[in-house]
C-alpha cells in the first residue's frame, strides 16, 4: 500500500540542521524514522500491523549500531555537523537515508568524498540490501563502485543528435559496457549545458 522512497542528492542534506553533533543527528533520525512505525498495543486489531512495526524499530536500532560501527563514524558523533568534512558529512547523510526502511533508494554520487574502504564497504552494505528486496538505483562515477553495485541492471543516459535519452539494459554494467554493439560515440566528456 505504501512504498517508502528514500533519497540522497549530491545537494548538501546536512546544511539545514545548525550546530548540532553528528551524534544528535544519528539520534533525531533514529527516532524520527522510528515513529513513522507507530506501536500501539492497545488495540488488537491492529496486532499484525503492531509487531511489524516493532518489528522496524529493532531493525532500525540495530542499523544504527551498524552503519556506525561500519562507517568508522564513532570518532567524529562529538563533532558538529558544520566541522565534519567531506567524508565524514557523506558518511551521515548515507546513514540517514539508509536507516529510513526505505523500499526503494535513489542516491546520486552516494561515494562523493569517500575514501576507498567506505566505498567497499558501501558496496557491501548494497548487496545486503538487495538481497532484503530493496531496489537501489545509484548514479556515480566511479568506474569500480558501478562494477560492484550494478549487478542488477544498468540505465544509461544518451546524448546525441536525436536529443537526450535513457537506455536500459539487463546485463551487468562490467557487461553493458563491454558489449561491442553499444554505440560508443554518444558517451559524453566535459561540461554539458543542460
Amino acid at each position: 500500500e505504501r512504498l517508502r522512497i528514500a533519497r540522497l542528492d549530491q545537494e548538501e542534506l546536512l546544511d539545514a540542521i545548525g550546530d548540532a553533533t553528528a551524534g544528535d543527528v544519528l539520534r533525531h533520525a533514529t527516532e524520527h524514522f522510528k515513529r513513522q512505525f507507530p506501536i500501539a498495543w492497545e488495540d488488537a486489531e491492529r496486532f499484525d500491523e503492531n509487531v511489524s512495526n516493532q518489528n522496524a524499530h529493532v531493525r532500525i536500532e540495530e542499523l544504527m549500531g551498524k552503519i556506525t560501527q561500519l562507517f568508522d563514524m564513532e570518532p567524529f558523533l562529538g563533532t558538529g555537523v558544520g566541522d565534519l568534512s567531506g567524508g565524514e558529512r557523506t558518511k551521515l547523510a548515507l546513514f540517514m537515508v539508509l536507516v529510513s526502511e526505505p523500499d526503494v533508494l535513489l542516491l546520486d554520487e552516494p561515494t562523493n568524498h569517500l575514501d576507498l574502504r567506505s566505498i567497499a564497504k558501501l558496496t557491501e552494505l548494497f548487496a545486503q540490501y538487495n538481497e532484503a528486496g530493496i531496489a537501489i538505483v545509484s548514479v556515480s562515477h566511479v568506474h569500480w563502485f558501478l562494477e560492484d553495485a550494478g549487478k542488477d541492471g544498468v540505465f544509461e543516459i544518451v546524448w546525441d543528435a536525436e536529443g537526450r535519452r535513457a537506455r536500459e539494459s539487463n546485463a551487468p554494467y562490467v557487461k553493458y559496457m563491454k558489449d561491442a554493439s553499444r554505440e560508443r560515440s554518444h558517451i559524453i566528456t566535459g561540461d554539458i549545458a543542460w
